[in-house]
C-alpha cells in the first residue's frame, strides 16, 4: 500500500492522534474470481483482482462475455465513499478521533447485485448472457429483415401487444399455439418462438422515410 498511497499509512499519520481521516478505496486485493454488479441488472466478473471487468450477461449465449466500458467499481465506489467519509467527519466532530476507512470496491459494488442473488436463492436461476432476450418479454430481440445485415427490433411486452402483434404477423396457425397464450409460455418456448418471428420477417423491407 506504500507504493499506491505515496508512503502514507494509518501507522505513520497517527490517524487516533492527529484527527486525521485516512480513506483508503481500493479494488480486492485477493486473487481469485470477483463479482460486482451495478444497477441496471448487468453482472460484472473480475479475475485479476479488480483491475479489469467483464460483463458476463452481455452477449449472445454462444459467445464469450464481452467487456464493459469502463471499470465498474470506479463508478460505484465513490459515491458510498462520500458517505463513509461524512460520517467519519461528523465522529471526529464529536469525539476529536480520525478514522482509518479501508473500503474494498467490491464490498461497495456487490449490493447492486441483489436482484441475481436473490433469484438464485429463492429460484434457483443463474444468471447467464442472454443476447437480446428479456426476462419479462418475449419475442424480444433483433430479426433478420430481407436484404445484406438488415435487422427490425420487435419487443412484445403485455398480452394486449402480443394480440396486437399477431394481427401485424397475418394470425397465421401458429400463434395459435397453446404455449404462446401467455408471456411465461412465450419466455419458456422463446427458442421456438423466434424461428416463428425471424422467418415472418426475414420478408420485411426497409422502408425509406
Amino acid at each position: 500500500r506504500q507504493g499506491i498511497s505515496g508512503g502514507l499509512t494509518p501507522d505513520n499519520i497517527g490517524v487516533e492522534y492527529c484527527c486525521v481521516i485516512y480513506a483508503f478505496d481500493e479494488s480486492p486485493v485477493e486473487a481469485g474470481v470477483l463479482w460486482a454488479g451495478t444497477n441496471d441488472g448487468l453482472v460484472q466478473g473480475s479475475r485479476d483482482n479488480g483491475v479489469s471487468w467483464t460483463d458476463v450477461t452481455r452477449n449472445m449465449p454462444d459467445l464469450p462475455p464481452d467487456g464493459p466500458f469502463t471499470a465498474l467499481t470506479d463508478v460505484i465506489a465513490p459515491r458510498m465513499l462520500a458517505s463513509t467519509i461524512v460520517a467519519a467527519v461528523d465522529h471526529r466532530r464529536r469525539t476529536g478521533q480520525g478514522q482509518f476507512i479501508d473500503a474494498a470496491q467490491i464490498e461497495m459494488a456487490l449490493q447492486s447485485l441483489a436482484p441475481q442473488i436473490m433469484d438464485y436463492n429463492i429460484n434457483g436461476r443463474v444468471v447467464t448472457r442472454n443476447g437480446n432476450r428479456s426476462d419479462n418479454a418475449a419475442p424480444h430481440g433483433a430479426y433478420p429483415c430481407s436484404g445484406e445485415d438488415q435487422w427490425c427490433a420487435i419487443a412484445v411486452e403485455t398480452e394486449d401487444q402480443w394480440r396486437g402483434f399477431k394481427t401485424v404477423l397475418g394470425d397465421p396457425d401458429w400463434v395459435q399455439d397453446s404455449r404462446f397464450d401467455t408471456v411465461e409460455g412465450r419466455l419458456e418456448h422463446q427458442d421456438k418462438l423466434d424461428q416463428h418471428v425471424s422467418s415472418w420477417s426475414a420478408d420485411l423491407k426497409r422502408q425509406k422515410r
